[in-house]
């Protein structure tokens, strides 16, 4: 079974993902101020972030969060 990002990636949009491990990455977690797991953060190709969503998300609402924030 394919992800929700898996989905996006090839039937939507062309964007790459990362995903890191709390315990892994204490360090970059810090760095984005991440208090809720999962939390996805939208960053443009600056590395500045543009757009966050935080807790559980379906595909639907990342969509809309993208096509909001990032596909312009």
């Amino acid at each position: 079974m394919k992800s929700i990002w898996d989905e996006i990636e090839e039937e939507i949009f062309d964007f790459d993902t990362e995903s890191f491990d709390a315990d892994e990455h204490y360090d970059d977690f810090k760095k984005y101020d991440i208090e809720k797991i999962p939390v996805y953060i939208f960053m443009d190709d600056n590395g500045s972030e543009v757009a966050r969503l935080e807790g559980p998300q379906n595909k639907e609402d990342i969509i809309e969060l993208l096509d909001e924030h990032i596909n312009k």
